[in-house]
């Protein structure tokens, strides 16, 4: 059962997407969203990384809470552990990579002092292009939960990533509608320092988000964190049936036609 978002998480997940709908540099973008996957995670670094244009390479683009790996640094594909997270399409996770019985998972410690690991790709509409991951200097499981929040946060810097080709795509002249998604490109380069991003302003809730009952705010919440009816359900202890019913009140109440449009507006005025 996945546990209630935290008030910080549900922040979290409100910034990313406010700065990403506010075309947000996405070097600034990807150093927040490797901050907020360690805060989130309670892990001591985050890394993300993206295929290189030959595909055959990935270019560490954002690295948060060690200096042992730089941006920059290049991996091949083949034989490394974000390479399997590309070639497979899955998520990795282990406890401690010293005892893995994977090669490329014990590889990494001698690299970047990791122990704990749990990595998730980006996707586009090609399929996985980066990675996200999440580690610990000691052995260190993560959980069902960890890998649901960096699953989130993936989502987002997929959004980030394949919004700034498109746009340095149109502003080059280049962008045809239709035409695929740029691969990543080494301009996206970051380095790792915390960056604090300025807290967005949040507006006064509407006289009928005021008034919302404490288990559609909770509802509520949980929606604007990316997760699914179903995955509400589980997390509250009710039926799929009861949180479908409750959204449609919310719906409703706010004047929304679908649950994308609901969590939009939710987002767009801070509820």
């Amino acid at each position: 059962m996945v546990s209630l978002a935290s008030e910080a998480e549900i922040q979290m997940h409100r910034q990313i997407t406010a700065a990403i709908a506010a075309g947000t540099a996405p070097e600034t973008l990807l150093a927040y969203i490797t901050r907020a996957a360690a805060l989130l995670c309670q892990s001591d670094m985050a890394v993300i990384a993206l295929l290189t244009d030959n595909r055959d390479e990935l270019e560490l683009v954002g690295v948060f809470g060690t200096r042992a790996v730089a941006p920059g640094t290049r991996l091949p594909l083949t034989g490394s552990l974000n390479g399997h997270v590309i070639t497979s399409g899955r998520s990795v996770r282990s406890t401690d990579a010293l005892r893995d019985p994977r090669p490329a998972v014990r590889e990494t410690p001698r690299l970047s002092g990791a122990r704990g690991m749990l990595m998730v790709p980006l996707r586009n509409p090609q399929g996985p292009f980066g990675t996200l991951g999440v580690a610990t200097r000691v052995p260190w499981r993560f959980t069902d939960r960890d890998a649901a929040v960096l699953t989130q946060l993936a989502d987002s810097a997929s959004i980030a990533i394949q919004n700034a080709q498109l746009r340095a795509r149109f502003w080059s002249g280049m962008w045809e509608p239709g035409a695929p998604a740029l691969q990543p490109r080494p301009s996206l380069v970051t380095y790792g320092p915390p960056v604090h991003t300025k807290q967005l302003p949040r507006r006064p809730p509407s006289h009928a988000a005021q008034h919302l009952p404490p288990r559609e705010r909770q509802m509520l919440d949980l929606l604007v964190t990316g997760r699914t009816c179903k995955q509400v359900a589980s997390a509250l202890g009710l039926s799929p049936r009861t949180v479908e019913h409750s959204v449609e009140r919310l719906k409703l109440r706010f004047h929304q036609p679908t649950l994308h449009a609901l969590v939009g507006y939710a987002l767009t005025h801070a509820l």
